[in-house]
């Protein structure tokens, strides 16, 4: 009797811990996902600021080169 209750003690111990397992596992992949999409929006963002950023420069150099000709 007392072997049955100790196995079953370390079958329960054995489910609690593959769920812990399962849980963290499906947490990290969740937290790659995010990371991922933020990191796609973040790199998006970028290129337009470095749209901007280079029309802004050009324009300045139109501007520049411009008023040496005057």
């Amino acid at each position: 009797m007392i072997l049955f209750s100790e196995d079953f003690l370390h079958l329960a111990d054995f489910l609690l811990d593959l769920s812990a397992y399962l849980f963290v596992g499906a947490f990290a992949f969740q937290v790659r996902i995010v990371r991922q999409l933020a990191h796609l929006f973040l790199t998006g963002t970028l290129h337009f600021v470095n749209l901007a950023r280079d029309l802004i420069f050009s324009t300045w150099l139109y501007l520049v080169a411009s008023s040496d000709e005057i």
